[in-house]
């Protein structure tokens, strides 16, 4: 599966490997069911861009539009036993970036969804059937029906979880608000239970409580370009020896925004809810990488899918558009980074 994920990607961008493991301590042994990540994009409507002087925008609009087509056309195509998933990790919409206080009743969603229609026709077509989640920038779209299919976590696989799949913004309530967050734990990290209103306002409470100026003139969440490390060219199809371009937590110089807080929070799940979740999919920080450590003989793995929006930077200097997915299957997790073919 993930050779004909790989086909699909070259036939529309010129590819790249960020990042690629194969454990069989990953937590996700299905070799037929792709799992595909596509992380956090930050749309505002064409208006607001301008009024806003913002200085960088949602990266390779047609470029996405392209690659959900072919993810569609790779899922039509697919026959059982195999299957292909396609998730999107979280701020699809910025509500923050368009306006400064967001009312229910307002057509915001809508009027930043009608300026970019198709991609966002493309995301939510029928034959694809995406889940999308929440992220913390467009998390008060649970006040709107039309969104009340996107999800806050996944666990898989479902008859025995051990990947969690988040936005990943949890991490940094769990990091600045320790006790307040064990008031609504169970609907953070349960499987299977859904938030209620009553959790859902808690967790926009947590958003605004944990991100004090979403103005962001200048950038998001990278003041600088993202470090990606060695990037791997796959224009031969040949892919390097995994572990590629591996963090490993607690070594001079990794990148583990995110991770050590992330062990914690699966170690409540482990003691808690009696699951070994080993493996945990996030968008958010904008940053693509895998951050391993192995702890008496168990492994515990970050799946950071990156963004379609600010830069990056690989160990050759060279700094580019962040375009980039995740995907997972047979225990081989894989990030990637696309760019448009030159015209």
């Amino acid at each position: 599966m993930h050779d004909k994920l790989l086909n699909s990607l070259q036939a529309v961008a010129d590819v790249s490997l960020v990042a690629g493991v194969a454990d069989q301590r990953l937590g996700y042994p299905d070799k037929d069911h792709l799992r595909v990540f596509i992380p956090d994009l930050h749309l505002i409507s064409d208006a607001r861009q301008k009024q806003g002087h913002f200085r960088f925008v949602t990266n390779h609009e047609k470029l996405l539009t392209h690659l959900l087509g072919a993810l569609r056309k790779l899922r039509l195509a697919t026959k059982a036993p195999e299957k292909l998933s396609v998730l999107q990790l979280g701020d699809v919409l910025d509500l923050w970036r368009e306006v400064p206080f967001i009312r229910p009743t307002s057509d915001t969603p809508a009027r930043i969804a009608n300026d970019h229609a198709d991609l966002m026709n493309a995301l939510r077509d029928p034959d694809l059937n995406a889940t999308i989640l929440f992220g913390n920038h467009d998390f008060e779209l649970y006040h709107w029906a039309s969104y009340d299919r996107n999800v806050r976590h996944i666990f898989i696989p479902h008859d025995n979880p051990q990947v969690m799949i988040v936005h990943g913004d949890v991490f940094d309530w769990l990091e600045r608000l320790p006790d307040w967050i064990q008031d609504i734990a169970v609907y953070l990290f349960a499987p299977n239970v859904q938030p209620t209103t009553y959790a859902l306002d808690k967790m926009h409470e947590a958003t605004v409580r944990t991100t004090p100026n979403p103005t962001y003139v200048d950038y998001i969440k990278c003041r600088a370009p993202a470090p990606v490390g060695t990037v791997a060219s796959l224009s031969d199809q040949q892919l390097p020896r995994f572990p590629f371009n591996v963090q490993q937590a607690g070594t001079p110089g990794a990148q583990v925004e995110l991770y050590e807080t992330a062990v914690k929070a699966m170690k409540y799940v482990q003691k808690e809810h009696n699951l070994d979740v080993r493996t945990v999919v996030i968008g958010h920080t904008h940053h693509a990488r895998i951050v391993m450590r192995e702890e008496n003989q168990h492994l515990f793995t970050l799946i950071d899918c990156g963004a379609w929006i600010e830069k990056c930077v690989n160990d050759a200097g060279v700094v580019e558009s962040s375009a980039q997915i995740g995907a997972l299957c047979g225990n081989e997790a894989r990030i990637y980074q696309l760019r448009p073919r030159a015209e």
